[in-house]
């Protein structure tokens, strides 16, 4: 209730110290907040004033967030669409590695542990293998099989790739 004598602050007023104290505490509702001495009408008012447009400002911001993923996304097929097409262009063309005034294209090559069947691994393999939270223990497998052991289910496959710099 309303002291009487005692005159209202406009709504906007309230409103914008509010938003102040929030964004001054980054985000947190502080002890500014109560340091306002708001009557509980005013209290009312203000506080869903700013909870609808804080909430309002998180959609936007969730809209904003999800159409930047999905840019994000179109743009990563596209150069990864465009680094295809020149990894097809340099190997019909014989080319290894091709160094141009701005950039450089070559095919480099990594060795990696490639499983059968992943689960059934895990349960016949030794113990070394076998990483308890994570699964395979793919680096101890590279590791054995590069030392010339042999560990069932498991072999290294060298694999090609287009670095570009």
């Amino acid at each position: 209730m309303t002291v009487p004598g005692r005159q209202r602050r406009p709504l906007f007023e309230i409103v914008n110290a509010l938003l102040v104290q929030i964004d001054d505490a980054q985000g947190e509702i502080s002890a500014g907040v109560d340091a306002l001495e708001l009557e509980l009408e005013d209290k009312c008012e203000a506080y869903c004033a700013v909870i609808r447009q804080l909430e309002a400002e998180a959609q936007a911001l969730e809209e904003l967030s999800h159409s930047y993923r999905l840019r994000s996304a179109t743009r990563l097929r596209s150069a990864e669409s465009l680094r295809q097409r020149l990894a097809m262009g340099l190997q019909a063309a014989g080319i290894e590695k091709l160094s141009t005034p701005t950039a450089k294209a070559y095919f480099a090559s990594s060795t990696l542990v490639e499983l059968a069947n992943p689960q059934a691994f895990i349960e016949t393999c030794e113990d070394r293998f076998v990483k308890r939270v994570l699964g395979v223990n793919r680096a101890e497998i590279k590791r054995a099989l590069e030392s010339g052991e042999s560990v069932a289910g498991a072999a290294l496959a060298t694999r090609r790739h287009l670095r570009i710099s």
